[in-house]
């Protein structure tokens, strides 16, 4: 848990000319705590840290189904009632979830534990939710994000861009998880149209001239070429690469029989191309 000072806008300004928060890190559990990669940590502040924080963050948690310490739930409880703005990250929002300070509410979480909480309005679409008081968040990118869009709330825009620039990621990105979320494309290989423009489409990434407009007419050529097929058991090439066979044919009957008249030629062509 991550307390700026509760104060008004600090006068201390960083070297990139942007205030600088009173940032104290706090331990929920006493005593060091280790990472799920091995790391231990001890965290130089107490609970009663939480008094005089006008934002909380908590940043992470163990996991969807390993509750909070009580102690932590209620400080968390006791700073929001305060009017501290609370923050959870990732699965950090389930520590906000535990307290109770989710219920009714719309969050975000990452999409693959949105379930784990059936009483909170879960929104597993956006990469962060900005409910006034709650804020919450998917990933751990999606975290920065959340980040970078409460200094924006509370310090402007300029200031968001420069510490946005100095992290060298972008100052507010568009989009939410479903870019993100495994999508298994149609097979190419069954009667799904769209899979055989997603597969045309893939196949054809280095072509400049691939946008919505050729993609359109492929799949009306696709569309074309299926009817056909459908109705006269084969597709426009064929049927032409057939025509063109038999016409050859018929010019070499000609050749070979004597040169018949244009009419005649005709004629043996479309008695043989039966369309």
């Amino acid at each position: 848990m991550v307390p700026p000072s509760r104060s008004a806008a600090p006068a201390v300004v960083s070297d990139l000319g942007v205030p600088r928060f009173d940032l104290r890190a706090v331990g929920g559990d006493p005593g060091p705590l280790t990472t799920t990669g091995g790391i231990r940590l001890t965290a130089p502040y107490g609970l009663d840290a939480l008094a005089d924080a006008a934002t909380v963050v908590v940043p992470s948690w163990r996991g969807p189904a390993q509750l909070p310490p009580e102690p932590a739930l209620a400080a968390l409880r006791d700073a929001h009632t305060d009017g501290a703005t609370v923050v959870g990250l990732c699965r950090g929002a389930f520590v906000l979830a535990a307290a109770g300070l989710l219920n009714g509410r719309r969050a975000a979480t990452h999409w693959l534990y949105a379930p784990a909480y059936p009483e909170v309005k879960v929104d597993a679409t956006v990469l962060f939710v900005d409910d006034g008081d709650l804020i919450t968040s998917a990933g751990t990118a999606a975290g920065i994000d959340a980040c970078l869009h409460l200094v924006r709330r509370r310090f402007g825009t300029q200031v968001a861009n420069t510490i946005a620039r100095r992290m060298v990621v972008p100052p507010q990105r568009g989009g939410g998880q479903a870019q993100y979320i495994e999508h298994p494309l149609p097979d190419p290989d069954t009667d799904d149209p769209l899979g055989e423009i997603l597969s045309h489409a893939i196949r054809h990434l280095d072509d400049p001239g691939l946008d919505v407009d050729s993609l359109a007419r492929h799949a009306q050529r696709e569309a074309s070429e299926r009817g056909s097929e459908s109705l006269v058991g084969h597709a426009p090439q064929a049927r032409t690469a057939r025509a063109s066979g038999l016409e050859r044919t018929a010019h070499a009957d000609g050749e070979s029989r004597g040169h018949r008249s244009r009419d005649e030629r005709k004629a043996i062509i479309s008695s043989r191309v039966s369309l």
